[in-house]
Order: C-alpha cells, then sequence, then structure tokens
C-alpha cells in the first residue's frame, strides 16, 4: 500500500491577508494558521470516499510543530486507508456468497459495486458511497435479516453527529467549530467564500435545511424520522410544509389531473 503524503501546507493567514480579511480567531495569537491537504490517489478513491481530505492546524513554528501535526495527519489518514483496505478485503471474500446473514454493509459494497459499471453519473455515484458511509458506521454490521424499520431510524439520526466529526476532516465550513463561539460575520465570510468555490453563490445557509428536508420526503422517508432530525413540536407541522413534496401526494395527484386532461382532449 502506496503510503499516503501531506501536500505543502497552505498559510491560511497570508492568504486571508491578500484579500484584506481578518486572521481566524484562535487560542493562541502567536500561531500561524495552515490547511493541511491530502490528496488522494485513484486506486484509492473508491475506498476513502473522497479525492481529498483536508484540516485545518495552529501553529508556532514550521519546523517542530508544523511538521509534528503533518505526520500526525498522515499517520492518521493511513491508518484509516489501511482499516478500510482491510474491511473491504473481509467483503470480497463472502460477496460470492451473500446471504441473509451476510452485513448490510456487503451488500451496500456489492451496491455501490455494480452501479459503477457507468450506467449512473459520477455525482449520483459519490452520493451512494457517502450514503454508504452513514450506513457502515451505524447499522454496516447487522445481518440483512434482522434489519429492521428502528435500525434504519438509528442510522439516519445518526447522519447530524457524524457529519459533524467528518467535517473536522473535510474542512466544510463551520460545520468543525460548533462547539466553539463564531460571529455571525466569520460564518457568513466562510459561507460565501464556500458556496462561490462550488457554484452555488446566492444560497443561504437555511436552505440547506429545506434540500435535506425536501430530497429526503422525496424519496419516501418516514415524515415522523424528519420531523425529529428538524426539531419540530409535532409530525404535522413537517407535514404541512413538505406535503408538495412528497411522492405519495404531489406526484400522483398531478399524474391524476394530467391523465383527465388528456381523456377529454381526446
Amino acid at each position: 500500500m502506496a503510503r499516503l503524503r501531506c501536500d505543502k501546507p497552505y498559510n491560511m493567514d497570508e492568504a486571508r491577508k491578500r484579500k484584506g480579511l481578518p486572521r481566524r480567531k484562535r487560542e493562541n495569537p502567536k500561531t500561524t494558521c495552515y490547511e493541511l491537504a491530502i490528496r488522494i490517489p485513484d486506486e484509492y478513491q473508491a475506498v476513502m470516499g473522497r479525492k481529498k481530505v483536508a484540516k485545518t492546524v495552529y501553529a508556532l513554528n514550521k519546523k517542530d510543530d508544523l511538521r509534528a501535526q503533518v505526520r500526525d495527519f498522515e499517520d492518521e489518514q493511513n491508518a484509516k486507508l489501511e482499516a478500510l483496505l482491510g474491511k473491504v478485503q473481509i467483503r470480497t471474500e463472502v460477496r460470492s456468497s451473500l446471504t441473509g446473514e451476510s452485513p448490510l454493509a456487503a451488500y451496500m459494497d456489492r451496491n455501490v459495486e455494480l452501479r459503477s459499471s457507468g450506467v449512473i453519473s459520477r455525482q449520483t455515484l459519490t452520493s451512494e458511497k457517502r450514503y454508504a458511509q452513514y450506513v457502515e458506521a451505524t447499522i454496516g454490521d447487522v445481518a440483512l435479516r434482522l434489519l429492521s424499520s428502528e435500525d434504519v431510524e438509528r442510522c439516519i439520526l445518526a447522519v447530524p453527529r457524524l457529519s459533524k466529526e467528518w467535517a473536522s476532516v473535510d474542512g466544510l465550513p463551520g460545520v468543525a467549530e460548533l462547539d466553539a463561539i463564531k460571529p455571525y460575520s466569520s460564518f457568513i465570510n466562510e459561507w460565501h467564500r464556500f458556496i462561490e468555490s462550488t457554484g452555488f453563490e446566492g444560497t443561504r445557509p437555511y436552505a440547506l435545511r429545506h434540500t435535506f428536508a425536501t430530497l429526503n420526503l422525496a424519496y419516501g422517508e418516514n415524515i415522523k424520522t424528519i420531523s425529529v432530525i428538524l426539531g419540530h413540536a409535532t409530525p404535522s407541522y413537517t407535514l404541512d410544509l413538505y406535503v408538495g413534496y412528497m411522492p405519495s401526494t404531489s406526484a400522483e395527484l398531478s399524474n391524476r389531473y394530467m391523465g383527465r386532461v388528456g381523456m377529454d382532449a381526446a
């Protein structure tokens, strides 16, 4: 296995200074902010589920402190890759004889493998791999025949917590620092840079809440589960807001009316 190596640390303080932005807040004002990034080789991207991992660190000096943090970051990611490769090897051995006793994660891997043949878009495949990560971290060891609706709900309810934990590695704006006091101006500046870099200019942070709800309901997720995740007082309130996005209502209603229009036209 080729060892993952970190790119040259990127000085975030210098970058912000060139843009006329203030330095990020930190516990020790004498430290310098760097972004560490590891580009995942093509042969490991499917296993890791991403092309790059990044982490923000604060170092007092380059010679000792920064080098030590780079080394720790590399060791952490290499250990994670080695563990994932081990799991893939184990699942590969049982893939040819999947049964009801096989763990759900093995079926998820098989599904991703089959859908990687080019019949779906790269973006959809990336989403499938992300879904598999959440399943593996929560209910991946549950045998298929023993899988229940409670297991599925447990997986869904763990999504916010896992997303927050993984954000500390992926570097999503603001998410990794939810436990720290962050001024709104700092968060919104990070948000604007994030949406500009991803092509979603003009999108408000609150839109993510609606996106989460509408996509999950459109795919048939239970209204009660979505209500709990959103923190609504009752499922009926969630239903009132998003009933139009549920396929059992909007899609079927539209089909009935369009069918009647076609009959009348005939």
